[in-house]
C-alpha cells in the first residue's frame, strides 16, 4: 500500500512499488475553478435563530460556483425538510428556498454531485490523528469535535464505507458516542456543512478552507483504513514498561502495509503523542524492524500488536483488512483473481509459487516436476521398462497445477459490498493453469530451470562437487538420493588418491572377462570404467558416446555389467529399452522421445541382435538437445539428451555413422558355457551396499583430474562430438594410468558391416574394372553380370553388389547405395560421383594419395 503526495489538482495514492514521500507534507493545490478558498466563514456568527439569510445565501452560491450541490436542511438539523431533490439548491431557486435565516446547509455527496466525499471522523483519536493523513484536505468541525470532517473529490466511483469494530462491542474504554465506529467514508446522501448549527447548538465552521483535492477510491480507503487502525492503537495504547516492544510490533505492522520506515516512524510518534506517551520521540522503531526483515530475521507485527493491546484475536483480521495486508493465517499468499488482467494474476500466482519454493520447474518450454515411481512401469507394450523407485521428470498437467497453486496462494475476487469492498475466496479456473503452462512454453516463466535429475552426488560443469540435496541453482540439477547417504569427496585429491579410488571401482568389476591387447592391457575394461565415471557426471557433460558391451556368447555378463553401472548411479537397474523393430521409424521416434522427456539418467538397449544405427540416435548422441514432435501432440519441442546410453548384445555391431559414436567393451570368458562361471561377490547386493563409497570414489578420480589442471589432454586423439567426455572422463582414466577407451574405436570399425560391404565392393570393383573408369550404376550392374557370365569364379563383383544391396542389385538400388557411400575412404580407395550426360550421375573408383 502506498500513500503519495498531493498533486496540483488532486491527491492520489502512489503505487505500492513507488517510493513514497513522508505523510502529510506539501501545500494544497487549487480547486477545479482555480480558487484558493472554498468560503470565507470567519465572519459568520449565528444568532439565536441560527445563521442569518445573507450568510446562508452567500455560502450556497459559493458552493455552486465550486461545482458542488448545496442542500437546504432544517434549523439545527442534519436532515432536509422533506425530500432531497425538493431541497436541493440551484442558482435559480436559491433565493426562494433560503427565504429567511435559521436554516442549516448541507452538501450532497457522490458521483452525481462532483464526486464529493466526506471523511466523518467519530473517535476523538481519529480527529486528533486526521492531520497526519488528511492535512491537505478541506476541513470543518465544531467546538466539541474539531477536525471531525474532511472533504475531497473522488477521482473515480467511491462507495460509502464504515470503519467500525463490532469485535469491541461491550468492551470498557470505548467512546460514549459512536462506540465501535471509528470513522466513516461517506460518498452518498449528504453531509451538514458550514455555516450551520449542530443539534448540540455549536456552530459548524471551516477550520481549513483549502481547495478541494482529488483522490482515487483505492487511495481514500487506504487513508481511511490506516487512520482507523492508528486511532484504535492510540486509544488502547499500552502502559509504561512495554511500549518499546509494542512500537517494534507496530512498526512491523506498518511496514507490512507498505509504508516506508520514515512514514512508519511518523505514524508511531503521532500515535504515541496522542496517547500521552511522554517519550513519544524515542519510539521510532521502523528502521530497526526494517533491518531485521532485510536480514531475514523474524519480526513481530499484527498478531503482537493485538496481543499487547489486549484486544480480541479477531481484531487482527480487521486490522489486516483495513491496512490492505494480505491475509496469511493459513500460510498462503493472497492473489487477486481478475480475468481481464490475467497476466497480473499469473504474475502473482507465480510469485506465490516461487516464495513457497514449490518443487515445479521449467525445462525447455515444459512445466515439469520430479516424480519417483512407486511401482515398475512398462511403456510401448514392454518396449520400455522402468524399475520401481525410478526418478523421472513428468509434465505438470493443468488440473495438477491448479491444485499446486491453491496450496500456496489464497485466490480471491474483490467484490463490492454496502461498506465498500471485500475479498471473496475463489478457486482459480483451469484456464489460469493453461495460460501459465503456455507462458512457460513461450519462454516467459520465472520458475527455476531444470537441467536434469541425479540420484547421487555429481560434478557440476565447473568441476565442483554437488552433494547438497534439493535443487541446485548453479547447475540446474535436482539431487534426490532417496535417503541414501554418501561419503564425502576430498576438496583437492591427488593422483595417488585418484589411483586408489579407481582401484575400488576396478575391484567391483574384476570378475568380468575383459579382452586384453597384445601388451596385456585392456581398453575394454577402460570402457567399463568410463561407463561408471560417466554415469555419475553425465548431466554435466554436453555429450557422451554410447558405451557398447559385447561378447561372443550368451551368459558372459554383459547385462550384469550394465546393471552394475546403473546401480552405481541410481541404486537400481537402469531403464531398459528393447531394440526397435522398425529401425529408425515412427516407433523408434516415440520411444526415444519418451525416454528423453522423462529424463532417465541411464538407459540400456538390451540384447541387441541387429546392427545398431539410425539417424535419430546418431543425432541424440552428438547434440546437446534433440528437436522433434512432442508426444501427445503436433508441437515441435526440444528435449535434453544428457542420458548415458549403454547397449549390450552378442557380437554387437554398429553400422555407418553410429560406428563413430560408440566405444566398445569386449568380453570373452573363453569357455563353452560362461553363464556357469561364479563371481566372487553378488554385484546386485554388493554395489548397492557399497554405493556410499563407490560414488565418492568415482568422483574423486574426476575431481583429482580437474584439480591437477586436466593434464595430458593434448596427447589424446580427438574424438569429434565428445569433447566434454574426452576432457573429463577419458582424460582422467588415461592420467590415472588406464588404457585409452577410445582405442576400442578400432574394434567398432572392424565389425561395421557397412564398412565391410564397401571394402568388398571396392576390392571387387578394382579387380574387375580397374581404377579411374567412369560408369553409371546401370553400367556397373551390366559389367558385373557380364563378368559373372564369363566363367566360374568371376562373380566377385556381382556378389559384392548383392551383399551391399540385399533386396536386389538392380540399377536403381545400386545407384541409391553408391550415393550413400560415395567419398568414404576404405583400403586407400574411394568412390567419386561425377555428373554424366543428361544430368545423370556417374561414378569412378579413385586412389587416395
Amino acid at each position: 500500500m502506498g500513500r503519495g503526495p498531493c498533486r496540483g489538482e488532486g491527491c492520489r495514492m502512489s503505487g505500492g512499488n513507488e517510493k513514497r514521500p513522508p505523510l502529510g507534507t506539501g501545500d494544497a493545490g487549487e480547486d477545479r475553478a482555480g480558487h484558493q478558498n472554498i468560503i470565507n466563514a470567519d465572519s459568520i456568527t449565528p444568532d439565536a435563530d441560527g445563521v442569518d439569510r445573507n450568510s446562508l445565501l452567500s455560502a450556497a452560491q459559493g458552493y455552486l460556483a465550486r461545482g458542488m450541490t448545496p442542500i437546504r436542511l432544517g434549523p439545527k438539523a442534519k436532515k432536509p425538510l422533506g425530500k432531497h431533490d425538493a431541497n436541493t439548491i440551484t442558482a435559480d431557486n436559491a433565493a426562494r428556498l433560503i427565504d429567511h435565516g435559521g436554516y442549516n446547509l448541507g452538501l450532497r455527496l457522490g458521483p452525481d454531485h462532483g464526486g464529493l466525499v466526506d471523511f466523518d471522523l467519530d473517535w476523538p483519536e481519529a480527529r486528533r490523528l486526521g492531520g497526519l493523513l488528511l492535512d491537505r484536505f478541506a476541513r470543518f468541525g465544531r467546538e466539541g469535535a474539531r477536525g471531525s470532517h474532511y472533504l475531497l473529490r473522488g477521482a473515480n466511483a467511491v462507495a460509502s464505507k464504515k470503519f467500525d469494530m463490532p469485535e469491541l462491542k461491550g468492551m470498557e474504554g470505548l467512546p460514549e458516542e459512536h462506540a465501535v465506529c471509528v470513522l466513516e467514508v461517506r460518498a452518498n446522501g449528504h453531509t451538514m456543512a458550514p455555516p450551520s448549527i449542530h443539534p448540540s447548538g455549536e456552530a459548524v465552521t471551516w477550520e481549513r478552507d483549502s481547495a478541494l483535492l482529488e483522490d482515487t477510491a483505492k487511495g481514500i480507503y487506504q487513508r481511511a483504513g490506516l487512520l482507523a487502525f492508528l486511532s484504535v492503537v492510540a486509544r488502547f495504547y499500552p502502559a509504561q514498561g512495554s511500549r518499546d516492544d509494542f512500537c517494534m510490533a507496530l512498526a512491523g505492522a506498518l511496514l507490512s502495509a507498505g509504508l516506508s520506515p520514515e512514514e512508519a516512524d511518523r505514524c508511531i510518534v503521532a500515535v504515541a503523542e496522542v496517547a500521552g506517551d511522554e517519550e513519544a520521540g524515542k519510539r521510532r522503531k521502523a528502521g530497526q524492524t526494517a533491518a531485521k526483515v532485510e536480514a531475514g530475521e523474524p519480526a513481530t507485527g499484527i498478531p503482537r500488536v493485538v496481543e499487547m493491546l489486549d484486544l480480541p484475536e479477531a481484531v487482527g483480521k480487521r486490522f489486516r483488512l483495513w491496512l490492505g495486508i494480505a491475509a496469511r493465517e493459513d500460510g498462503r499468499i493472497r492473489v487477486e483473481l481478475s480475468e481481464n488482467r490475467l497476466h497480473e494474476t499469473q504474475d502473482a500466482a507465480e510469485a506465490a509459487m516461487l516464495s513457497a519454493g514449490l518443487p515445479i520447474y521449467q525445462q525447455m518450454g515444459r512445466l515439469v516436476r520430479a516424480v519417483r515411481l512407486d511401482a515398475s512401469e512398462a511403456e510401448d507394450d514392454g518396449g520400455i521398462l522402468r524399475r520401481e523407485g525410478a526418478l523421472v521428470v513428468r509434465d505438470v498437467q493443468p488440473h495438477s497445477l491448479r491444485d499446486l497453486m491453491t496450496r500456496v496462494a489464497n485466490f480471491v475476487k474483490v467484490v463490492e459490498t454496502k461498506e465498500g469492498t471485500e475479498d471473496k475466496p475463489v478457486g482459480p479456473p483451469v484456464s489460469l493453469s493453461l495460460a501459465y503452462i503456455q507462458r512457460v512454453r513461450e519462454g516467459g516463466g520465472r520458475l527455476p530451470v531444470l537441467r536434469g535429475i541425479v540420484e547421487c552426488p555429481t560434478l557440476r560443469p565447473d568441476g565442483t562437487v554437488l552433494a547438497q540435496e534439493g535443487y541446485d541453482a548453479a547447475s540446474g540439477l535436482i539431487l534426490d538420493t532417496g535417503g541414501a547417504a554418501f561419503d564425502s569427496v576430498p576438496d583437492a585429491p591427488t593422483l595417488i588418491d585418484a589411483v586408489a579410488a579407481l582401484g575400488k571401482l576396478k575391484w567391483i568389476i574384476k570378475g568380468f572377462p575383459f579382452v586384453e591387447n597384445e601388451e596385456g592391457r585392456s581398453p575394454s575394461r577402460s570402457v567399463a570404467l568410463s561407463a561408471m565415471l560417466t554415469a555419475v557426471c553425465r548431466r554435466s557433460l554436453r555429450t557422451a558416446p554410447m558405451h557398447g558391451f559385447t561378447a561372443p556368447t550368451m551368459g558372459t555378463g554383459k547385462s550384469l555389467l550394465t546393471d552394475t553401472v546403473a546401480m552405481l548411479a541410481m541404486g537400481r537397474a537402469a531403464t531398459v529399452l528393447n531394440q526397435s523393430g522398425d529401425g529408425d521409424g515412427e516407433e523408434e521416434r516415440k520411444r526415444l522421445m519418451s525416454v528423453l522427456m522423462q529424463g532417465d539418467p541411464v538407459v540400456v538397449i538390451d540384447n541387441v541382435d541387429r546392427p545398431m544405427g539410425g539417424a535419430r540416435m546418431c543425432s541424440i548422441l552428438t547434440q546437446e538437445t534433440w528437436q522433434d514432435r512432442m508426444l501427445g501432440g503436433n508441437d515441435q519441442g526440444h528435449v535434453s539428451t544428457r542420458t548415458l546410453w549403454l547397449a549390450n548384445g552378442n557380437n554387437l555391431e554398429f553400422r555407418e555413422d553410429m560406428s563413430r559414436r560408440a566405444i566398445l567393451c569386449t568380453m570373452d570368458a573363453g569357455v563353452e558355457r560362461p553363464a556357469e562361471r561364479a563371481f566372487d561377490v553378488d554385484l546386485k547386493l554388493e554395489v548397492p551396499r557399497r554405493r556410499h563409497e563407490l560414488v565418492p570414489a568415482a568422483l574423486t578420480v574426476l575431481r583429482a583430474f580437474v584439480v591437477a589442471g586436466r593434464p595430458g589432454l593434448d596427447k589424446l586423439i580427438p574424438f569429434g562430438g565428445f569433447e566434454d567426455w574426452s576432457n573429463l572422463v577419458r582424460g582422467a582414466l588415461v592420467w590415472a594410468g588406464e588404457p585409452d577407451p577410445h582405442e576400442t574405436q578400432a574394434d567398432v570399425a572392424a565389425v561395421d558391416s557397412v564398412r565391410e560391404e564397401l571394402s568388398s565392393l571396392i576390392e571387387a570393383w578394382e579387380q574387375a574394372i580397374g581404377v579411374g573408369v567412369v560408369l553409371t550404376a546401370g553400367d556397373l550392374v551390366r559389367r558385373a553380370a557380364e563378368e559373372a557370365a564369363s566363367g566360374p569364379g568371376r562373380d566377385g563383383l556381382m556378389l559384392a553388389l548383392e551383399a551391399a544391396c540385399p533386396k536386389g542389385a538392380s540399377p536403381k538400388k545400386v545407384a541409391w547405395y553408391l550415393k550413400k557411400v560415395k567419398g568414404r575412404i576404405v583400403r586407400g580407395r574411394r568412390i567419386v560421383a561425377l555428373h554424366g550426360e543428361n544430368n545423370t550421375l556417374a561414378y569412378r573408383l579413385m586412389r587416395v594419395e
